[in-house]
C-alpha cells in the first residue's frame, strides 16, 4: 500500500485497488471508526462528512430531501445520512521511523465488532476500524475489497459484509488476514516481508485450541512476527481497572460482548474457566432485534434500514428498564407513549408542484373514466332490460288475445301469474337503473302525472270482439299496463326519497346526540365496507386464474352439477343412485371459456355492490367533512402539505424496542434462545463457590464491553444480584472507566511489563517445539 501526499490532502492506493483521498484535518494517531456504526465519542466526531445545508428545505445533492429533525421533540436523524458515497478513510501514520528498531510490541483487540490496533506506548489505539471486509455483489473494475474504514455507509446494503468472527470465534482467516493487512499498513509498517514487532492479541474466554492455532500460523508464517501472546479482552480490562494494590483481587467479571455475554469468576489472580458462564445474546441480537422489529413497523421502509443503523439505536436511544415488567405497563398509557416514543427522520424526494399537479389530474383523470364505466354498465343493462320488458309485454299481450299456453312455455314460464310477477321484477329493476342514471347525468325535474288511460274495451270479454276490437283491446291493455308501471316506479321513488330523508334525519340527530360514538361508528363502517371491497376483490382475482383453488373448486362443482341429473334405473338394478359418468369436461380450455363466460354473466350481486360504492362515498364525504384524521389522509392540497405528510411518511418509530432490545440479554427466550438470562447466570455461578467467596465475589462485579454501555444496566445488576443475595449482603457493582477501549489499554499496559518478552510470550522456535496449541499462561490468559 503506497502513500502519496500533495498539499493538504493524503492520496493512498489501498491493496483492494481503491485509491482513497484522506483530508488531513483528522489528527495523527487516531483513526475513527468505519461508517458502520460508532464505537465512541471521540471517533464519531472525527469522521468525514458532508455538512448538512443550511435549511431542511435545501435538496440533498442526490436529489434526496435533507432528514431534519425541524426542532421537533423526540425526532432524530441518523448520523450517517450526509457521507459521501466514496470511501474516505482517515490520516496514515508516518511516524514508524521511531518504532523500526525498537521491537515495541504492537496490541491489537480484535473484537467481534471492532479491530483496535496500535503501539504498548500508545495512549490510545491508533487504529479502530470495525472488523468487517466488504465485496462488490457487481464486481467492477480496480475494486475488490474494501476493509475497515474504507467502507461507506452507504456500500453496506449493496456490498457483501463478512467479518472475520463467528460467534466470538475467527473462523475466516482470509478475511482476518485481510484485516492485519490494512492495519499494519496503516500503522506505516514498511519492513519487506515481515513485521519485527511482537504481537499482543486478544481473543473470547475459552477459545478453542484449534482456532488459535491458525491465529498463531497467520502471526508467525505470514508475519513473521518474532513474539506472540494471547488474552482474554474482559480480563484485561479488570487488571486495567483494577485496584493497583490488590491487582489479583476475587472478582466476577461481566463481560457483555458483540455476540455472547460471559460471566467470568476471577480468583486466585486467574480466569476460572470451569464455573464461567456463556449466554448466546450480545448486541449483536439486539441489534439485529431492532432492525426486525423496525421492518415489521415500516415494511416499505425496509431498503432504508440495515444494521449500522440499528446499532446507532442500540448505542445512543436504549436503556435498561430496572423493572421491565413495570416499565411495559407504562406503555399501555398513551400520554407516556407519546411521552417517550422516538422518530428517526429518513431522507426522502421532496414532492414539488408539478408533481402534485400531475398527481391530481391522474387522479381525476381516473374518477371520470371509473364514472363513464360504470354509466355505460348501467346504460346498457337498462337497454337489455327494456328489451326483455318489451318482449314479455308482446308476450302478454298476444296470451290475452289468444289462451295459448305455449307462447308462455317458450320463456320457461307456467302461468300468467308469473308472467306478471316477471313483468313487475323487470320494470321495478328498470326504475332502479333510471333512478341512478338520472342521478350521474343530471338532475331532472320530475314530469307531471299523466291521466289513466281509457279502456273501454278491456271489460268487454274477447268472444263479443270482432278481431280488430281484439287487436285494440290488447293495446288498450298494453298502455294500461305501461301507465301502472309508471306510477308504481314513481311511488317507489317517492317513497326511497322519503326514506333517505328519514336515514339522514336520524344520522344527524345521532351526530348531534353523541358526535364521538358517531364518528367512531362511521369509522368502523368505513373500514368494514373496505374489507368487504377488497375480499370481493380478490375472490374475484382468485376465480380468473383457472389455477386458483377457488376457480378449480367452483369448476369441479359446475361439473358435480351437470352429473347429478337423476336418471332412471337399469333393469333389474335396484333404485340406488347410478355413479355419475366422468366425460372429461374442465380439462380442455374451450370448457374454462365456458366458465368464464358463466361467471360473467352471473351479475346477481351487481346491485348489492353498486349500493356499497354509493354508501361509501357518502360515509367518506361525511369522514372528510366531520372527521379531521380522514381529511389529512386525502390527497394534499398545498405543496408543504405534501412535504410535511411526506416527511411523516418517512419516519421510523421506536417505543418499546427501547427497552425490549437491552432486555434480551436477562431475557434470551423473547427471540428464541433456549438459555438462562444474565440475572440467573451470575446466581448459578455464585453458587458453586462457598458462601464466604460468594460474599467476596458480590462485592467486586465488574462490568466491561459494549453492552456496558447501556444506560440502567448498573442499577438493574444490582437490583437482581441483591435479590438473589441474602437480606444485608454488601454489594458493589463497578463499571469499566471505557468499557471499549480498556481491553486494549489494559493489554497494552500488560505489554509494557519487564516480563513480556522473555515469560509471557512465545517465540516461533517455542511453538514448533511445544506443538500448535501451545499457550503461555498468565494472569489474562485462557487455560491450556
Amino acid at each position: 500500500m503506497a502513500a502519496e501526499g500533495n498539499g493538504g490532502d493524503l492520496s493512498v492506493a489501498s491493496t483492494s485497488g481503491l485509491r482513497l483521498t484522506i483530508r488531513r484535518g483528522a489528527a495523527d494517531g487516531a483513526s475513527s471508526g468505519t461508517g458502520l456504526d460508532s464505537t465512541t465519542k471521540s471517533s464519531r466526531s472525527k469522521r468525514a462528512r458532508v455538512q448538512p445545508p443550511a435549511s431542511s428545505d435545501t435538496p440533498h445533492p442526490d436529489g434526496w430531501q435533507h432528514a431534519d429533525a425541524r426542532g421537533e421533540p423526540n425526532v432524530h436523524v441518523f448520523k450517517d445520512i450526509f457521507y459521501r458515497a466514496e470511501a474516505v478513510a482517515d490520516a496514515w501514520s508516518t511516524d514508524y521511523a521511531s518504532h523500526r528498531s525498537t521491537h515495541c510490541p504492537i496490541v491489537i483487540d480484535n473484537g467481534s465488532s471492532t479491530f483496535r490496533c496500535g503501539w504498548a506506548t500508545d495512549d490510545t489505539p491508533r487504529i479502530r476500524i470495525h472488523n468487517y471486509v466488504a465485496k462488490p455483489r457487481n464486481p467492477k473494475e480496480g475494486i475488490r475489497k474494501l476493509v475497515g474504514s474504507d467502507i461507506a455507509p452507504v456500500l453496506t446494503s449493496t456490498w457483501f459484509l463478512r467479518a472475520p468472527m463467528e460467534h466470538g470465534v475467527v473462523i475466516n482467516y482470509d478475511l482476518q488476514e485481510c484485516v492485519l493487512d490494512h492495519a499494519f499498513a496503516r500503522m506505516g509498517i514498511d519492513t519487506e516481508g515481515s513485521v519485527e514487532h511482537p504481537v499482543l492479541m486478544s481473543e473470547c474466554l475459552c477459545n478453542p485450541g484449534a482456532c488459535r492455532a491458525r491465529s498463531t500460523e497467520l502471526l508467525f508464517e505470514q508475519y513473521a512476527v518474532p513474539q506472540v501472546c494471547y488474552g482474554v479482552d474482559a480480563a484485561f480490562s479488570h487488571l486495567f481497572n483494577a485496584s493497583s494494590t490488590s491487582p489479583d483481587a476475587p472478582a466476577l467479571i461481566l463481560s457483555c460482548g458483540e455476540h455472547a455475554t460471559f460471566v467470568m469468576p476471577y480468583i486466585n489472580g486467574r480466569i476460572d474457566a470451569q464455573h464461567a458462564k456463556r449466554i448466546d445474546v450480545g448486541c449483536q441480537a439486539s441489534s439485529e432485534f431492532i432492525n426486525s422489529r423496525l421492518a415489521l413497523k415500516h415494511p416499505q421502509l425496509r431498503s432504508h434500514l440495515s444494521l449500522g443503523r440499528a446499532k446507532e439505536i442500540l448505542q445512543e436511544h436504549v436503556h435498561v428498564a430496572s423493572d421491565f415488567s413495570e416499565e411495559i405497563k407504562r406503555w399501555e398509557d398513551t400520554t407516556y407513549w407519546d411521552s417517550h416514543t422516538k422518530f428517526f427522520q429518513l431522507p426522502f424526494e421532496a414532492p414539488t408542484q408539478q408533481s402534485l399537479d400531475a398527481a391530481r389530474a391522474l387522479k381525476a383523470e381516473r374518477t371520470q373514466r371509473l364514472k363513464d364505466a360504470l354509466a355505460q354498465r348501467r346504460e346498457e343493462k337498462l337497454t337489455h332490460q327494456q328489451h326483455l320488458l318489451a318482449d314479455l309485454q308482446n308476450v302478454l299481450a298476444a296470451y290475452d288475445a289468444e289462451h295459448d299456453d305455449s307462447v308462455l312455455s317458450a320463456y320457461d314460464l307456467s302461468s300468467r301469474q308469473e308472467l306478471v310477477d316477471q313483468l313487475e321484477k323487470i320494470e321495478a329493476a328498470i326504475n332502479k337503473l333510471e333512478s341512478k342514471i338520472a342521478g350521474v347525468i343530471k338532475e331532472e325535474q320530475p314530469a307531471a302525472p299523466a291521466p289513466r288511460p281509457q279502456g273501454h274495451l278491456l271489460d268487454v270479454p274477447s268472444a263479443q270482439l270482432t278481431p280488430e276490437q281484439t287487436k285494440e283491446k290488447a293495446r288498450q291493455r298494453l298502455a294500461l299496463n305501461a301507465w301502472e308501471y309508471r306510477q308504481r316506479a314513481r311511488a317507489e321513488q317517492e317513497a326511497q326519497r322519503v326514506q333517505m330523508l328519514e336515514a339522514t334525519r336520524k344520522e344527524e340527530a345521532a351526530r348531534l346526540a353523541d358526535p364521538e360514538r358517531w364518528l367512531a361508528n362511521l369509522r368502523s363502517e368505513h373500514k368494514a365496507i373496505l374489507v368487504a371491497k377488497a375480499e370481493r376483490q380478490r375472490l374475484r382475482d382468485d376465480l380468473a386464474d383457472r389455477r386458483s383453488s377457488a376457480s378449480k373448486a367452483r369448476m369441479r362443482l359446475l361439473v358435480q352439477q351437470a352429473h347429478d341429473v337423476p336418471a332412471a334405473p337399469a333393469k333389474g338394478r335396484s333404485k340406488k343412485r347410478q355413479a355419475p359418468v366422468d366425460d372429461g369436461f374442465g380439462a380442455n380450455d374451450e370448457d374454462w371459456n365456458v366458465y368464464r363466460a358463466i361467471d360473467k354473466d352471473n351479475d346477481d350481486d351487481e346491485e348489492e355492490v353498486e349500493a356499497r360504492e354509493h354508501r361509501l362515498q357518502h360515509v367518506e364525504e361525511l369522514l372528510e367533512k366531520h372527521d379531521p384524521e380522514f381529511a389529512n389522509q386525502q390527497a394534499p392540497q398545498t405543496l408543504e402539505e405534501a412535504i410535511a405528510r411526506t416527511r411523516l411518511q418517512y419516519r421510523l418509530q421506536l417505543d418499546t424496542e427501547q427497552i425490549r432490545a437491552p432486555e434480551l440479554v436477562f431475557q434470551p427466550t423473547m427471540i428464541g434462545v433456549d438459555q438462562m438470562g444474565l440475572a440467573e447466570a451470575v446466581a448459578v455461578v455464585l453458587q458453586a463457590y462457598p458462601a464466604d467467596m460468594q460474599d467476596t465475589l458480590a462485592q467486586n462485579i465488574f462490568l466491561t464491553g459494549g453492552g456496558a454501555l447501556y444506560p440502567g444496566l448498573k442499577e438493574r445488576i444490582e437490583r437482581e444480584v441483591r435479590m438473589i443475595r441474602p437480606f444485608g449482603s454488601k454489594l458493589n457493582v463497578r463499571v469499566a472507566r471505557d468499557p471499549l477501549l480498556d481491553p486494549w489499554h489494559g493489554a497494552a499496559q500488560f505489554a509494557r511489563r519487564p516480563d513480556f518478552a522473555s515469560s509471557l510470550s512465545f517465540s516461533r522456535a517455542q511453538h514448533l517445539e511445544c506443538g500448535p496449541d501451545y499457550l503461555v499462561e498468565h494472569a489474562a490468559s485462557n487455560a491450556r
